[in-house]
């Protein structure tokens, strides 16, 4: 069988057999004259020829021509070709060109909108979470400055008729005693008494002065300072009858103003062993002193915070008499009044968030409340006397005071133990 080219491609070629027929074969099968082939040449095929291999009829031949089959040339195996697998959009075909990468500008857009994207879902969180926390915060403030607003004297309780001056009123821990000094026998002595004023009873009789009574957090004793040995010192006593009487101090300079620490194991108290008044603590049973304050003013009237974390204290140093702070190691002293009156004898809220303490004013002095800060600072008595000494009761509802309001001169005659209680609006603590 011959055959003519009739086109020449890139992998196949076309041949018009001389049956009328078009076969095609792939351009490496070509064994024929000319490389490449030329359109037109002329083509022998032989059953088992070399001219060329592979060839594959393409269209039927004429009707008017009918040639015989021409005898099967052997060809090598040809493996079936599989169809090619689906590629990912955007990727090219062999033989076509790739598709065309999105300009810079469009890139950087898709860059920034994912860096934006990721700030966002960092950012956002944590100004949600700091504004929740400042909601917070002021939510808080402004409730205490609610609270310390409404803050005001409901009402007052005598609690002493006698003719002698009494003074120092401390709660015991479960609100039903007040223990006091007295001068009522010709010197001071220790007395507690219920606080619906019944039940007077006294602790020490001694010929030398007994004061500045503290409760122990337990409630079973009570330390005070006493001159039995010549100089003031620290003792300690049973507090159900004023018996077991334990000396803590010795040391001529002289102990005063014991107060007990909220878990019981320390006790802070004044002392001039260096020269000027200073605040100590020492160990419940005496040991183990160590010195807080060391200024050339003197410093007084410690008082433990509820936390056993701070001691307020009363000191010149800077002005006139004001209320300071101090951690109980001694470090990190803070001023909270800061004014031209006298200011004096602090007594922790049970909460921790207030203090009350004393101003003198023009020769009399009155019972104040302030934030534990210094700040909010309001004034519970206003009277023409001299309220003093308070102690916060456990419960934070009322404050037992001295006062001369019934006739004293204000200078130490005549003051008696009162109790006032606090109403604080509709602000439940």
């Amino acid at each position: 069988m011959q055959g003519t080219l009739l086109s020449v491609g890139h992998e196949q070629h076309l041949l018009l057999g001389d049956d009328g027929a078009r076969y095609t074969f792939a351009h490496h099968e070509w064994r024929g004259g000319g490389n490449p082939p030329v359109v037109g040449a002329r083509v022998e095929f032989q059953a088992n020829g070399n001219v060329a291999m592979g060839v594959y009829p393409v269209s039927a031949p004429s009707p008017t021509y009918a040639p015989p089959p021409p005898s099967p040339a052997p060809s090598p195996s040809v493996a079936p070709t599989r169809p090619a697998a689906p590629r990912p959009p955007g990727t090219a075909t062999p033989g076509q060109p790739s598709a065309p990468s999105p300009p810079w500008h469009a890139r950087f857009r898709r860059r920034n909108v994912l860096v934006v994207l990721v700030a966002i879902a960092v950012i956002v969180p944590v100004v949600v979470i700091a504004f929740s926390d400042f909601l917070e915060t002021n939510e808080t403030t402004d409730t205490r400055v609610r609270e310390q607003s409404t803050l005001r004297l409901q009402s007052t309780l005598r609690l002493t008729y006698d003719s002698a001056y009494d003074r120092s009123p401390s709660w015991s821990p479960d609100g039903r005693l007040v223990a006091y000094e007295s001068y009522r026998d010709g010197n001071w002595d220790i007395y507690v008494m219920n606080a619906d004023r019944t039940g007077v009873v006294q602790l020490t009789d001694d010929d030398a002065n007994d004061s500045g009574p503290s409760w122990s957090p337990d409630g079973l004793h009570i330390a005070f300072h006493s001159r039995r040995d010549g100089d003031h010192d620290i003792y300690v006593m049973n507090a159900a009858d004023g018996s077991g009487v334990v000396q803590l101090t010795d040391d001529d300079a002289g102990d005063s103003g014991p107060s007990w620490s909220p878990d019981g194991r320390r006790i802070a108290f004044v002392s001039g062993r260096y020269g000027d008044s200073d605040i100590y603590v020492m160990n419940a049973d005496g040991s183990g002193v160590a010195q807080l304050t060391d200024d050339y003013a003197d410093a007084r009237s410690p008082s433990w915070s509820p936390d056993g974390r701070r001691i307020a204290f009363v000191s010149g140093r800077f002005s006139d008499s004001e209320i300071y702070v101090i951690n109980a190691d001694g470090s990190g002293v803070a001023q909270l009044t800061n004014n031209d009156d006298t200011d004096w004898s602090p007594s922790w809220s049970p909460d921790g968030r207030r203090i009350a303490f004393v101003r003198g004013i023009e020769g009399y002095s009155d019972i104040y409340v302030m934030n534990a800060d210094g700040n909010g600072v309001i004034q519970l008595m206003d009277n023409d006397a001299a309220d003093r000494s308070p102690s916060w009761s456990p419960d934070g509802r009322r404050i037992a005071y001295v006062s001369d309001r019934n006739g004293g001169d204000h200078n130490n005659e005549d003051m008696e133990v009162y109790v006032m209680t606090l109403d604080f609006g509709d602000v439940m603590e």
